[in-house]
């Protein structure tokens, strides 16, 4: 389903206040566009196309607008969060060769996570990187992971207790555990059927002696409550819900019918990197 929705307030001669926020994933390019002096969402567009027709949309629809920041979310499995004290940029295939092997064709980045000190490591194709800098050489490259901890880290600052969150990819699943703004972990881990998603964070809330009759459980990468995945982790856990809405940006009605299925779009302007 393709999405182009646009504010009257979307002003072409104003670029100079505006960002642009792009999702990268495997059979969907969306973006949104924020208006920096408002703190207004002013376009949400989504694409559902294969990767292959990205390059034309991107020439077609975003070549030569000069907005004041050009952002990417890419979704690609393996990742790994090193402290800032840990982290040499020269290490990074080393650091990441210990989730998974890397191909031939991937290159390794890293993107900062200054409120928590921290750093993420990702992989990613070097010919999707190449399209992706077409948009401009100032863009930045964002592991879809990093506005999750970010959220996730806040959450557990405004709670003043520790919360757990989960992001479904595939057949994988990111979990994090934060206490009180302190990540105790973030990581992927295989899961094919929601029972395995009950027992790897079953495993987490065991490891961070966590009470599952009152901890809270965050999900994304679910599009409704009802979710069988969702379901599943009812019968095992007290208190699940959705990742909430971001605050800080403003949201008008026609944004927020959209938000289940591109809320990671509307969190990555929030994530401070």
């Amino acid at each position: 389903m393709d999405i182009n929705i646009i504010s009257s307030r979307y002003q072409l001669r104003n670029l100079s206040n505006y960002c642009l926020w792009i999702r990268w994933k495997d059979d969907s390019l969306a973006w949104v566009v924020t208006d920096e002096s408002t703190h207004e969402f002013v376009q949400l567009r989504v694409c559902e196309a294969p990767q292959q027709d990205f390059k034309s949309i991107i020439g077609k629809e975003l070549f030569g607008l000069n907005f004041a920041k050009k952002s990417v979310l890419v979704y690609s499995v393996p990742s790994i969060v090193v402290p800032d004290s840990m982290f040499q940029r020269d290490d990074r295939p080393f650091l990441l060769s210990f989730c998974a092997e890397l191909n031939i064709n991937d290159h390794v980045l890293n993107n900062s996570l200054n409120t928590l000190s921290a750093v993420t490591v990702f992989s990613l194709d070097t010919q999707v990187e190449k399209i992706i800098r077409s948009i401009g050489s100032d863009v930045m490259i964002i592991h879809y992971t990093s506005p999750f901890l970010y959220d996730m880290q806040q959450i557990s600052i405004r709670e003043n207790t520790t919360v757990a969150g989960a992001v479904f990819f595939h057949n994988t699943i990111f979990i994090s555990v934060c206490e009180k703004g302190n990540l105790l972990i973030a990581n992927h881990f295989f899961s094919k059927t929601a029972e395995d998603c009950v027992y790897w964070i079953s495993r987490c809330y065991e490891e961070f002696r966590m009470d599952s009759t009152c901890h809270k459980l965050y999900l994304q990468g679910v599009d409704n409550l009802n979710d069988s995945r969702m379901e599943m982790l009812k019968h095992y856990f007290h208190y699940v819900d959705l990742l909430p809405l971001p605050q800080g940006y403003t949201l008008t009605p026609e944004f927020q019918t959209h938000t289940a299925s591109t809320l990671d779009l509307f969190r990555l302007p929030l994530c401070v990197l």
